[in-house]
């Protein structure tokens, strides 16, 4: 390993270094054991990026771990200060203009690791870095999503405003399912939090594929592999696909050299993996890394899972198709959940909180919906060439905003109701244009419907019964859409009786008929049910 001679990328260096460094020739004769201890980490550290509200969690993360691994870092806020005041004394750092950050040259940052290199602390510095990191790095939290237990199921109501209750009060008594599925999201509000960590982790990727063979087999760690992950899901969530197949393809090749080997990090490695190409539109990509995901946390199932998993459960209804708060909204029946996909998923988790019009919150909820979905597909729109993979997240978006569009109406008038249709009709467009397979067609139908139901209180009842139609197509295709086609037969009742057709009763009690296989044992009569009771069907994002 030579870091004299290494390459600058971001995180990197950049020069050849004269033969002795100012570091070199003054460090060990006239820095304290704090000050050297403070440069030695700046070293594995991105040297544009030394903010000094990073050193303070940093400092109290190096209190916390071992005191072997201090290194003589110093331990309190003075003693920070004053190893960095001697280092901007000697020249090794540069304090900003502002006081709020420290810098320091490639050149310096060079010689400090080649030192570290030399006096044996590499490994164990780059190893507590990486720990430190991971410890600072912002987590995702993990929420419930649908229990996958079979008798679990038979008892839990239909997907609607009642599941998220019928779990809260599950978990006050202890009931929760051995086995649920579970799906990720970022807290938006810490997302600044991790834009100063990324540089630092692409600064410890570089030095580690530097690093010769035996120092990375010390310094391949499954935390480092997991860092990397995360970083990876950092891209994801802004939509920079390449960036983070890079890094997930880097954690996978970090986890390569791991020793000991941690299955259920292998399946998580898997897991950001099979999200990624998703959203690439790589589905049999994505569905490889989703099986690889189970072999790997198999060793870790129950025998209820098992047991599940011989039932065939988990290759039911794998037709999943919309987007929902909580990722993909896959049926009951499948263990995996591509998790939570950035800003966008979050634009959902919005929608579903805007459910009370007698909320203060309530526009505020759609307004900061509306962000996002536009966010970010403004940010598709300037970053992605238009390709059949493309359109389908674009048609979800148009779908999003048109949901979105349709609430605000209600304290914003009949601008926004049209404004709704725009959102559907070029979501129908998307839709159309990306590749004609069963995601494309649900989006189809879902969008149909909207439209249907904009043409209904607009009203162009013909136009309503034309999108219907093909709605139905869709919809009457496989069983695991009753819920949809209960909503549509219900709505061409309604359009047969403005018309006064005879037949409007009949198809009346035809949708209170698919309601009753969806969700049985209803003791009202068809007559008394409205469009809201068969809204209950389907979950709030298709609402």
């Amino acid at each position: 390993m030579d870091f004299l001679s290494m390459d600058h990328e971001t995180g990197g260096m950049d020069y050849e270094p004269a033969e002795e460094s100012p570091f070199l020739e003054k460090s060990d004769l006239t820095l304290s054991p704090k000050a050297l201890s403070t440069l030695r980490v700046m070293a594995f550290l991105d040297p544009e990026n030394l903010h000094k509200d990073f050193f303070g969690p940093l400092r109290q993360v190096f209190v916390a771990k071992n005191a072997e691994l201090l290194f003589g870092f110093p331990t309190t806020a003075a003693a920070y200060s004053e190893a960095c005041a001697e280092l901007v004394e000697a020249s090794l750092i540069q304090l900003s203009e502002d006081e709020q950050a420290y810098s320091i040259t490639p050149e310096i940052q060079t010689s400090v690791l080649a030192d570290t290199q030399t006096s044996g602390l590499i490994s164990p510095l780059f190893n507590v870095t990486v720990k430190v990191l991971t410890g600072l790095w912002p987590q995702m939290l993990c929420v419930a999503n649908r229990t996958v237990d079979q008798r679990e199921y038979a008892a839990a109501p239909a997907p609607g405003p009642d599941y998220e209750a019928y779990l809260r009060q599950r978990y006050m008594k202890g009931q929760l399912p051995q086995l649920q599925e579970y799906a990720q999201y970022a807290r938006v509000n810490i997302w600044g939090l991790r834009d100063e960590f990324v540089c630092h982790v692409a600064r410890l990727e570089h030095i580690f594929y530097h690093l010769d063979d035996e120092m990375i087999k010390v310094c391949a760690t499954v935390t480092f592999a997991q860092l990397l992950a995360e970083v990876a899901w950092y891209y994801l969530e802004r939509s920079r696909c390449l960036d983070a197949e890079a890094k997930i393809q880097a954690a996978l090749g970090v986890y390569g050299f791991v020793e000991r080997k941690s299955p259920l990090h292998h399946a998580n490695i898997h897991r950001v993996h099979a999200a990624i190409a998703f959203e690439r539109g790589s589905r049999d990509e994505a569905a490889q890394h989703v099986r690889l995901q189970l072999q790997r946390s198999e060793p870790y199932w129950t025998s209820q899972g098992e047991a599940l998993k011989n039932s065939g459960l988990l290759d039911r209804a794998p037709d999943a198709v919309a987007v929902s708060p909580w990722g993909l909204d896959i049926p009951p029946g499948n263990f995996v959940v591509l998790p939570f996909r950035s800003v966008f998923s979050f634009g959902w988790k919005l929608y579903s909180s805007a459910q009370d019009e007698k909320d203060p919150k309530y526009a505020e909820y759609l307004d900061q919906a509306a962000l996002c979905f536009s966010t970010v597909l403004k940010d598709r729109t300037s970053a992605h060439t238009k390709t059949a993979q493309t359109e389908l997240r674009t048609g979800e978006l148009l779908y999003a905003l048109g949901n979105v569009a349709t609430k605000q109406a209600v304290f914003h008038g009949k601008v926004y109701f049209d404004k709704s249709l725009v959102y559907f009709k070029n979501a129908l467009q998307s839709f159309q244009a990306a590749a004609p397979d069963k995601y494309s067609a649900a989006g189809l139908a879902k969008t149909h419907y909207k439209i249907a139901v904009h043409f209904i209180r607009s009203p162009d009842l013909e136009g309503a019964f034309h999108h219907l139609d093909e709605a139905m197509q869709f919809y009457k295709s496989d069983t695991a859409y009753e819920s949809h086609l209960a909503r549509v037969i219900f709505q061409q009742s309604r359009i047969q009786a403005v018309f006064g057709y005879e037949s409007a009763n009949a198809t009346l009690h035809k949708a209170f008929k698919v309601r009753d296989r969806v969700r049985p044992n209803e003791s009202r009569f068809a007559e008394e049910l409205s469009e809201a009771d068969f809204d209950d069907l389907v979950g709030i994002w298709e609402r």
